[in-house]
C-alpha cells in the first residue's frame, strides 16, 4: 500500500497541482520550495511543516512518479535493472532496449512496455530465469521479448517463475532453452498460488523452445502450470516446441486441475523422441482442466516405438478434464496406436478434427473426423460444425497458408501468423 516517487515524480505533481492518488484537497496542499525542501512536497492544511528537513530520494530513471497515472519510465538497460529496488511501483517503457544479460530478480508492480521491445542474451545454470526471474503479483503487458534465453528449469522469455500474474499482449521472438523442467515461450512455471490467479490473454510465442534429454514439459507459451484458477486464452504458438524427454506441448505442457484454456492456436511443429505430446496441452495432474475452442494446425512427431499419449489437443488427461469445440489439423505421428486425433481420457464433446492421408488407428469419443469435401459442404452453406459459436469461430479463405476453407478463431489476433 506504499509507492515511493522519484524527485521527477513530485515535481511533476506539483506543477500540476495534482495530488498524489486519494490525497484529499480538503486535508492536503504542497509546500512551496525552500531552503528545507529542494522541490514541493504535500502538507496537511494548518499544520505547518516549512521548518522540517525533508530526505530526497533520485530513483534514478528517465521521468516519473512510479505511481499508476505518472508511472516510471524506462529508457536504458541500466534502469531497467533498477527495477527491482522498487518492486510495486508502476513503469512503462519508453523505448527498445538491447543487451540485456541479467534478470529482474523481483517485482510486483505493474510493468506496460508501449509495444516496445526489450532484446535479451540471457545465460544460466540455474532455475527461475527469464526477463523477469521470480515474481509475484505483477502485471506485464504489451511488451514484445527478442534474443535468447537459456538456463536450467523454470525458463521463459517473459517469466521464468511467476505467481499471482497477469500477463496480456505479449510477445515472445527469442530462442528459449533448458535442461531442466518446466520450459516455455513467454513462461517456464506458474506457480499454485492462494492469492488473485493468474491470467495470460493475447499472447504469442513466435520464438523456437527445446529442453534437454531431461526436460519434461516444454510448452510454446507456458511450460507448467500449478494455479488451479489459472487462465489462459486468446494466445498463440508458432514456433517449434522440442524436448529429449516427454511432455512437449504448443501452448502449455503440464496443467493442474481446475484451470481454462481457450480460445488458444497452435501452428507450431511438437516434436520429441519420446512422447506424451499435445497441440495445446500435454499433461493434465489430476483433472478437472477445461479445454475449450482451441485450435492445431502443427504437425506432431515422435519415435515410432514410443508408449506414450500422442495428440492433436490434449495428450495425458483424466475422466474428469472436458474439451470442447476445438478442432485438430495437424497430423499426429509416431506409434500408431498411441496417436490421438484429438484426445484419450476425459470428456470430449463437439470436437472435429481433418480426415489424414493416413487414417488414425485409434478413435478419440467426442471427436468427429471431416474431409475436405465436407469442408467445402459447410463452408458454401456457412454452416459451422454442431457445438461451434459464431461469436467464435469463423471461416477463412483460402490462402497460401490454407489450399481451402478452414475454420479460423474469430477473436484470436494471432491466426494466420504461422506456417
Amino acid at each position: 500500500g506504499t509507492t515511493e516517487i522519484s524527485v521527477a515524480g513530485w515535481s511533476v505533481l506539483a506543477d500540476a497541482k495534482q495530488l498524489p492518488p486519494e490525497f484529499s484537497e480538503s486535508i492536503w496542499e504542497y509546500v512551496d520550495i525552500s531552503s528545507s525542501n529542494k522541490f514541493p512536497l504535500p502538507q496537511i492544511k494548518g499544520n505547518n511543516c516549512n521548518d522540517t528537513t525533508f530526505t530526497t530520494v533520485n530513483a534514478g530513471f528517465a521521468g516519473g512518479a512510479g505511481i499508476k497515472s505518472i508511472p516510471f519510465e524506462i529508457s536504458t538497460k541500466e534502469q531497467l535493472a533498477k527495477i527491482a529496488s522498487y518492486p510495486n511501483a508502476y513503469y512503462i517503457l519508453i523505448n527498445d532496449i538491447e543487451g540485456v544479460t541479467q534478470p529482474i530478480t523481483t517485482f510486483g508492480g505493474n510493468f506496460d512496455g508501449k509495444n516496445k521491445k526489450i532484446t535479451v542474451n540471457i545465460s544460466s545454470t540455474a532455475d527461475n530465469i527469464g526477463l523477469f526471474a521470480d515474481i509475484k503479483g505483477a502485471t506485464i503487458k504489451n511488451l514484445v521479448v527478442a534474443g535468447t534465453v537459456s538456463a536450467k528449469g523454470n525458463v521463459g522469455a517473459l517469466i521464468g517463475r511467476g505467481e499471482s500474474v497477469i500477463v496480456t499482449n505479449c510477445i515472445n521472438e527469442a530462442t528459449v532453452s533448458g535442461t531442466g523442467r518446466m520450459i516455455g515461450g513467454l513462461i517456464g512455471n506458474i506457480a499454485k498460488t492462494t492469492s488473485a490467479n493468474t491470467v495470460i490473454e493475447n499472447c504469442v510465442n513466435n520464438g523456437n523452445v527445446s529442453g534437454g534429454t531431461a526436460s519434461r514439459y516444454v510448452g510454446g507459451v507456458v511450460g507448467g502450470n500449478y494455479d488451479n484458477n489459472c487462465e489462459i486464452k486468446l494466445c498463440a504458438n508458432h514456433g517449434k516446441v522440442e524436448t529429449g524427454e516427454y511432455y512437449p506441448a504448443g501452448i502449455v505442457a503440464f496443467v493442474n486441475n481446475g484451470a481454462k484454456i481457450s480460445e488458444c492456436l497452435n501452428t507450431g511443429e511438437i516434436k520429441t523422441s519420446n512422447g506424451g505430446s499435445g497441440g495445446i496441452v500435454s499433461q493434465s495432474s489430476a483433472g478437472g482442466v477445461v479445454i475449450s475452442d482451441c485450435m492445431n494446425t502443427g504437425n506432431i512427431t515422435a519415435g515410432a516405438t514410443v508408449k506414450y499419449v500422442l495428440s492433436g489437443i490434449l495428450a495425458i488427461g483424466h475422466a474428469n478434464d472436458k474439451v470442447t469445440t476445438s478442432l485438430n489439423i495437424g497430423t499426429v505421428s509416431g506409434n500408431v496406436s498411441y496417436a490421438y486425433p484429438v484426445g484419450k481420457t476425459g470428456t470430449y464433446e463437439n470436437n472435429i478434427y481433418l480426415k489424414p492421408e493416413t487414417a488414425f488407428a485409434t478413435t478419440s469419443i467426442g471427436a468427429v473426423e471431416i474431409d475436405k469435401t465436407q469442408w467445402e459442404t459447410m463452408v458454401n452453406d456457412n454452416t459451422l460444425p454442431a457445438g461451434f459459436s459464431d461469436s467464435v469461430w469463423e471461416y477463412a479463405e483460402k490462402t497460401d497458408y490454407n489450399d481451402y476453407p478452414l475454420l479460423q478463431l474469430k477473436n484470436n489476433p494471432f491466426f494466420g501468423q504461422g506456417d
